[in-house]
């Protein structure tokens, strides 16, 4: 009588656990830190602006020309910090990655990481089109270009460039450092403004 007992608890204990659902706990997620900040002597005073503070954010885009073989698909990446409140922004935008478009319709990792790496030192350009362009919009809303013809002396330099990953997208973070004059228009300007010794911390996502 005791062994049937026990063979009934057994089984009732059996039922029981088979009934229990076990919790999947799923894994941590993986987030890239994003973070934005500029600042520079613009015509001698001190200014600063960054993503996070009063209602600035970062912003990273791209501006992507979609061809059929053999003409390549080109990438041009931009990064903002800006505001839907004020008028003052900065952004950098460097281009242009060459893809095959064909195969996907944005350049590979490798593509993206080693236009980068490769392209520390790169030359100012009209809208980034195989260089780089600085674009400043100052507090009374006027908007300020660098120009690749600009005779005077200017310089940019990535001095930090870091490739990372996560759940969501691929990041190039940088630090790129500047000096250059800033013209209020790029075909015919009439004023320009100064900026030196310009930080940018950001980065670009593919």
């Amino acid at each position: 009588m005791k062994v049937q007992f026990s063979l009934i608890l057994a089984a009732i204990m059996t039922i029981f656990s088979s009934c229990i659902e076990h919790e999947v706990i799923p894994p941590p997620k993986v987030t890239v830190e994003l973070s934005c900040s500029f600042r520079a002597l613009i015509n001698g005073e001190n200014y600063s602006i960054a993503g996070g503070t009063g209602t600035h954010t970062c912003l990273s885009t791209k501006a992507k020309e979609l061809f059929p073989l053999p003409q390549p698909s080109t990438a041009t990446y931009i990064a903002t910090i800006n505001s839907p409140e004020v008028f003052d922004y900065i952004q950098i935008m460097i281009g242009k990655v060459l893809f095959n478009a064909d195969l996907n319709t944005d350049p590979t990792i490798d593509q993206f990481r080693d236009f980068f790496t490769l392209n520390q030192s790169p030359a100012f350009k009209t809208n980034g089109d195989g260089g780089v362009q600085i674009v400043h919009r100052d507090d009374l809303g006027r908007i300020w270009y660098s120009r690749e013809n600009d005779i005077n002396f200017k310089s940019f330099i990535f001095t930090d460039l870091r490739y990372e990953d996560d759940d969501e997208a691929e990041y190039m973070k940088f630090t790129a450092n500047f000096t250059c004059y800033l013209f209020d228009d790029i075909a015919v300007p009439t004023d320009s403004i100064l900026v030196e010794n310009g930080e940018y911390k950001g980065y670009f996502q593919r």
